[in-house]
């Protein structure tokens, strides 16, 4: 992920970020980003490219929003997918056959039934836990567990997770990885990589919008 600088704040960076418009071709900085329709770019020669290929694996307005998503999060790179509950069924291929997950009891309804429906397909085991409470959650972890996925605040019950606390708990053990979905927070009010998380999800439909 490429980065325009660092800003002093939440606002200027959300403005700037990802925002490089220099146009090399007309000589112009454009004030927003133009939207690229391309669905392939040229190569200055043979087998030299330069950023972009085709606009399914990238194109520059894509590029744009995960930096900027970036920023905000204090993360170092982005993935946009079509959807949130794409994101989401993403992380399923993090994971192994015979694998556990422990997920927040009254995450929204398709993160649930992702994991209870479709990764149980996959052989992977998992226990929903009300995060918020910090007791059931140590109870929760088994041998096999490699991910932690927390919601908070919950959508749409508002349950709100001690991610310090969370954090503290997975890391007595090894090997899992911690996932939050920032959805209802937004990264103004929370950032859980500052925590010690390892990735966070946002659908992007909601407050970041």
């Amino acid at each position: 992920m490429a980065e325009n600088g660092s800003y002093s704040n939440f606002s200027t960076d959300s403005i700037h970020t990802g925002q490089d418009t220099c146009d090399k071709l007309y000589q112009c900085y454009s004030a927003v980003p133009p939207i690229y329709l391309s669905t392939i770019y040229k190569y200055p020669n043979a087998g030299e490219k330069l950023g972009y290929i085709y606009s399914r694996d990238l194109n520059p307005n894509r590029a744009a929003l995960e930096a900027a998503l970036a920023k905000l999060e204090g993360g170092q790179y982005c993935n946009a997918f079509s959807s949130g509950s794409a994101a989401t069924s993403s992380l399923g291929f993090l994971l192994r056959a015979g694998d556990h997950v422990i997920c927040t009891v009254d995450a929204y309804a398709g993160t649930t039934h992702f994991w209870r429906n479709i990764a149980s397909r996959f052989n992977i085991e998992l226990t929903l836990v009300d995060c918020s409470n910090l007791e059931d959650l140590d109870k929760a972890f088994k041998e096999n567990t490699k991910m932690l996925y927390v919601e908070t605040p919950t959508n749409p019950c508002l349950r709100v997770t001690d991610l310090e606390g969370a954090v503290a708990l997975t890391r007595k053990h090894q090997d899992i990885l911690i996932v939050v979905d920032n959805t209802f927070a937004s990264p103004y009010f929370q950032r859980p990589l500052s925590y010690g998380v390892d990735l966070v999800l946002h659908s992007v439909s909601k407050y970041l919008n």
